[in-house]
Parts: structure tokens; C-alpha cells; sequence
């Protein structure tokens, strides 16, 4: 039997400090507006105004995003994507796991020149796709190992680069 592949990306989002709690659904805090106008939307941007000073940002820990797979996957990359690199000394660094086993680390410095950083994820395993396959029921687990140490970056998610399996 010849098997057939689709490619696509899974986003998972990483939550801020000021809205993470392991094993509690996420919230996020409302804006509450720096003295000054109210900021203008006009045509979808902000045009004139005073926005708030951003003081949330990514924290160290464990479990911070999960996927439970449906289907048969094999994922082949996985790519660190961050609003900010924050700054300080230190990486923002990011453990993937498969069912608890570490399958691929991705880092980023911290005041570096770029946002996002890509990591290939490989199998010994010759097949095709290329990456390590996913069954239904694996879970996926995103840890953030670290973050810079003076300030962390802001926002931040993990997309992964994925082929679903049609066997």
C-alpha cells in the first residue's frame, strides 16, 4: 500500500508569565490604557494616543502547550517564533517532547538579530517523510527550558512542520 502525504503547520502559542498556571486553562488581563488619550483605531492601526507599557512576557517551565495528536504525523521541523528576543543574558530556549521524550531543542539569544529560529527534527527510522512519526494518542509538549535573564521575550509560539499520513 502506497502511502500518501499532506503537509501542514501546527501552531502552538506559548502563554505569557501573568496568565500561566500549569494544569489551569490560560486567562489574559484585559488592557488598562497609560495616562494620556485613548489610542484611535482608524483603517485597523493605532494613529495617535498612549498604548500601555507591555509587562507580561514568557517564563521557564514546564508543560507550557501540548498537542494531542488525532492522526498519523510525521513532524519534520519545528520553528521557535517570538514577538521580541528579549534581553539580558541567555537564550529563550524551547524543549520539544513526544510523550515525555525530548525530540528536538530550539534556541534563540536573548537582543539577537533575529525572532524565529528553525530546527529540522530527524528519525533514524529511513522513511518518507522524513521526521519522526506521530500516532494517534502521542502528545506533544512544548517545556520553555529558559528565557533571557533581564527581560523575557513578550509572546512566543512553536509551529510545527507536519505531514499527515493518509494510510
Amino acid at each position: 500500500m502506497q502511502e500518501r502525504f499532506r503537509r501542514e503547520h501546527i501552531t502552538l502559542p506559548l502563554p505569557t508569565a501573568a496568565s500561566f498556571t500549569a494544569g489551569v486553562e490560560p486567562t489574559f488581563t484585559p488592557i488598562v490604557f497609560a495616562a494620556g488619550p485613548p489610542p484611535t483605531l482608524t483603517g485597523g492601526v493605532f494613529t495617535a494616543g498612549t498604548l500601555p507599557a507591555q509587562t507580561y512576557g514568557l517564563a521557564a517551565g514546564v508543560g507550557q502547550a501540548t498537542w494531542n495528536v488525532e492522526r498519523p504525523v510525521s513532524v519534520s521541523g519545528a520553528q521557535l517564533c517570538l514577538s521580541d528576543t528579549g534581553t539580558g543574558a541567555g537564550n529563550t530556549t524551547v524543549n520539544i517532547k513526544q510523550n515525555g521524550t525530548l525530540i528536538a531543542t530550539i534556541s534563540i539569544a536573548g537582543a539577537a538579530g533575529s525572532k524565529s529560529a528553525k530546527t529540522p527534527i530527524s528519525s533514524p527510522q529511513s522513511q518518507f517523510p522524513s521526521g519522526v512519526r506521530l500516532n494517534v494518542g502521542d502528545v506533544i509538549t512544548i517545556d520553555v527550558a529558559a528565557v533571557p535573564a533581564t527581560t523575557s521575550p513578550k509572546a512566543g509560539a512553536v509551529v510545527l512542520d507536519v505531514y499527515e499520513l493518509d494510510v
